[in-house]
């Protein structure tokens, strides 16, 4: 179940489907209002979710203890479709069956459609009203549910149908007592000549706390004597033998049915036995806990992993599981051999202080591969718990790790204790993380050093180089917090790995374009493709370090010849075809490689982006309903933002702006644990719809700053608030702001203030040159005197996002190529996010001139 420690952990947001029922709860038997529901778990951060971790279905949550059973919502749902449709399909072909409809039954109370149930066993009762094991499993039925009077009437039902079933006997006498019917129930009991098997004393023993409770002593110890009479082993029950004698004490009786507690009277020799052996005792301890050191094997790796130390075989510790064992104090050697064959040896010492020795509070942690991650925190207990109180680190990439003063070590931590005359009291507890990678990146506490979270990811990455998400966060990281070096190195130790990490190669070329010698990055390349003459990912690689589009698309074709099914080369040729906005083109390219690896996310982007191209407008919202749907009941939020953005634009570019306003409303429901995320969808469809007021109005919510400094630029730049626009530019906020640079120098063109514009686009060219990937060779058609023409900006290999604005602002410099730069400008501007209003008035504009 979900647990939070100062704020942090996991917790459930949102109710849906929410079904009530009275019962008897299975892990506090207390008699309460259970609830059914569906819910979304999230891993939280000072209570702020943060990781969405999936869809959930809550069964029967008691409102008292919290206990509850959870199953993922998805198999839940599967489970619940199969079960009721094999129970209907059995029920209808045997209707005259009590099996079968008992079966039925049971299958709407298991998958908690209480109502459903209910109506069913009224139903029941009356159909077969004349079978009396069928009345008794209604009855049991109705009891697990806390419905007490019904199943009284259907245990008393059963019972005049067959007076001698002990079982129906046991039952209506448990309800008579229950209803406060004592002596009739006393009654019903006596009439059985002994305790049998079926009326186990337990019965007995309930009728004379009943008894007692009402104060009549007399019948609660008469039948205390018969039920210890018929099993002498129930002395032993000290709870029973104290309410014994709490009814001999109100009757003034001083003989005993059950033996007395024998205590220890002197005090005083008590103390002065404990002082003696205190001493003795702790140097007995200390050698002992010396020689019994608890050792913490984590092994976070997907095989399992055999434990030999000094050695002596300690068996293997499964994948994602953690094993204890127990060691000296001294110096250690662990082999560890995985699942997958391979071997290494981790030198580790366990070492101790007298104090620490005593206290048993460290921690030593063998770190299979160093794989694990160690989640360490701060837990402040006080009456009023605080949110965000205490602190939190992670312990990751260390293959050994001795961590002191831990109080809760790899255990769940109490919600509560006896904090004694203290305002608050603080312990520490240790986790081992089960998140992906990626995930755990975002939970390193605020203010964790850059270079201590890059090496974090690395550690991940040589463990799963195919780990796509973490790759993505890790050269995002290194590039926003300019560590660019550190990630192309990094990239580039894996350079001689086989097989080829098409994703690894893409980032380094990315990163290297601008800083290694082009001449000697295509001369790597070369190499590669000669050393691994029949792979198409090499003669893919070699083929993006084409500066010319043509040849990199031959290359691209190469590849496809040697492997028809690569993704990455048919996504390629696609690229470069929608770049010069032949979408038509593109499609059978786009749709292969979508196919291929539907995975992929920047190949399903250019998908459907050449759909929207193409108009494609039904397709392209049933694929995204569907992506959206299944992205939203997982934990990639942030692409289920990509997806609501892509839904918004098909919607309004079709004129349906109800519907889109309902897509904005279930997104919201859906992400309600996110804020920003419900902040994207709404500026997003503001803008789609060109409401740039409440647009701008709306950037207040946006968090954090460098975000919202983009978001007011927007707004600016299509309110034609120029000087707002530059003076948030200059702030240096924005991270890539060449796009906006250009625009706005086109605006001031427009407005005929062309020193402000030349000096813009000289600005605009300075900053993407000092850009990363192709933009440097786009500089150098951009900077050809009197304009490129289109055949030379072909051969480059660009982003929709930059040529489009590139060539409206040559349009706008250059009149002698204005028509072929706004005709090709008006097919590379799809409908969709910010400069798409301000393109389409520049060239309209344009075109009228």
């Amino acid at each position: 179940m979900p647990w939070t420690v100062n704020g942090i952990g996991t917790m459930y947001y949102g109710k849906q489907r929410l079904e009530r029922h009275e019962g008897v709860c299975g892990n506090c038997s207390q008699h309460v209002q259970l609830e059914s529901y569906s819910t979304r778990l999230w891993g939280v951060f000072v209570f702020i979710p943060v990781i969405p971790l999936g869809r959930k279905k809550i069964l029967d949550d008691c409102p008292r203890c919290r206990r509850h059973r959870v199953m993922p919502l998805r198999q839940w749902q599967r489970l619940e479709e199969e079960a009721t449709r094999k129970a209907m399909q059995r029920a209808e072909a045997e209707s005259d069956s009590p099996e079968a409809a008992l079966e039925m039954l049971g299958t709407l109370v298991a998958f908690g459609r209480h109502n459903e149930a209910d109506q069913l066993a009224e139903a029941l009762a009356q159909r077969f009203a004349d079978n009396a094991d069928l009345q008794i499993v209604l009855g049991e039925s109705y009891a697990q549910r806390g419905r007490g009077e019904q199943a009284h009437a259907r245990f008393t039902r059963a019972l005049e149908l067959a007076p001698d079933s002990e079982v129906a006997r046991r039952a209506v006498s448990i309800g008579l007592i229950e209803r406060g019917e004592l002596d009739r129930a006393r009654a019903m009991l006596a009439s059985t000549e002994s305790l049998g098997p079926l009326l186990e004393p337990a019965v007995h023993a309930l009728l004379a706390d009943r008894y007692q409770a009402v104060g009549d002593h007399e019948n609660a110890l008469a039948i205390y004597e018969s039920v210890l009479q018929a099993h002498p082993d129930a002395r032993r029950d000290r709870a029973l033998a104290r309410r014994v004698r709490a009814s001999q004490r109100a009757l003034g009786r001083t003989e005993s049915l059950v033996p007395r507690d024998t205590r220890i009277r002197n005090a005083v020799a008590v103390v002065a036995a404990a002082i003696a052996l205190l001493a003795g005792g702790a140097f007995v301890y200390s050698s002992y806990s010396s020689r019994h050191q608890t050792l913490f094997v984590l092994n976070a790796l997907p095989v399992s992993a055999d434990i030999t130390i000094d050695g002596d075989d300690f068996g293997s510790v499964q994948p994602r599981a953690t094993m204890k064992i127990s060691l000296a104090e001294g110096s250690h050697q662990a082999a560890i051999r995985y699942g997958d064959g391979k071997e290494e040896t981790v030198d580790f010492a366990v070492e101790n202080g007298p104090i620490e020795r005593f206290t048993g509070k460290t921690a030593f942690v063998l770190n299979v591969a160093g794989a694990a991650d160690v989640l360490w925190q701060e837990i402040v207990y006080r009456a009023v718990p605080r949110p965000g109180e205490g602190s939190h680190r992670i312990y990751h990439s260390q293959k050994f790790v001795a961590i002191r003063d831990i109080d809760y070590a790899f255990a769940k931590a109490p919600h509560e204790i006896d904090r004694g005359s203290k305002q608050s009291v603080t312990k520490t507890m240790l986790t081992m993380l089960d998140t992906a990678p990626a995930e755990t990146l975002g939970l390193f506490p605020e203010g964790t050093a850059i270079p201590e979270m890059l090496e974090y990811a690395e550690t991940h990455l040589r463990l799963d180089p195919e780990d796509r998400s973490l790759l993505e966060s890790y050269c995002t990281l290194a590039v926003y917090s300019g560590e660019q070096d550190r990630c192309r190195a990094f990239l580039e130790s894996g350079f001689d790995w086989r097989p080829i990490h098409v994703e690894w190669h893409c980032y380094y070329q990315y990163l290297a374009t601008n800083v290694v010698d082009e001449a000697t990055l295509t001369a790597r390349y070369d190499r590669l493709v000669d050393e691994c003459p029949k792979s198409a990912e090499a003669m893919y690689l070699r083929g993006r370090m084409e500066p010319d589009a043509d040849k990199s698309i031959d290359y691209c074709r190469r590849a496809i010849e040697v492997d028809p099914k690569f993704a990455y080369a048919h996504h390629s040729l696609a690229y470069c075809l929608a770049a010069r906005g032949d979408f038509k083109a593109a499609r059978p390219w786009a749709e292969t490689a979508h196919r291929l690896a539907p995975e992929v996310l920047v190949i399903s982007r250019l998908w459907r982006e050449v759909l929207l191209g193409l108009e494609e407008y039904s397709l392209l919202e049933q694929e995204l309903r569907e992506a959206l749907a299944n992205n939203l009941h997982d934990y990639k939020l942030q692409h289920a933002l990509e997806l609501q953005y892509a839904l918004l634009t098909v919607l309004v570019g079709q004129g349906h702006l109800r519907r889109a306003e309902e897509a904005h409303r279930v997104f919201a429901e859906a992400a309600e644990a996110a804020p920003q995320a419900v902040v994207g969808s709404q500026l997003m469809l503001k803008y789609l719809k060109a409401d740039f007021e409440g647009y701008q109005a709306s950037t207040a919510q946006v968090t954090p700053p460098t975000d919202a400094n983009a978001a007011r630029l927007i707004g600016c730049i299509e309110l034609g608030q120029l000087d707002q626009a530059e003076e948030i530019l200059s702030a240096d906020l924005t991270p890539f702001p060449s796009v906006y640079t250009l625009l706005l120098s086109h605006a001031w063109l427009q407005r005929g203030n062309r020193d402000k514009a030349d000096k813009l686009w000289r600005e605009a060219l300075d900053q993407m040159h000092g850009e990363l990937g192709q933009e440097r060779r786009l500089v150098a058609a951009l900077a050809t005197d009197g304009g490129p023409p289109l055949e030379q900006l072909d051969t480059i290999v660009g982003q929709r996002e930059t040529l489009a604005p590139a060539l409206v602002a040559l349009a706008g410099r250059y009149p002698a190529h204005r028509k072929a730069y706004l005709e090709r400008a008006r097919r590379l501007n799809l409908p969709g996010p910010f400069p798409y209003h301000f393109l389409r008035r520049a060239i309209a504009e344009m075109e009228t001139q």
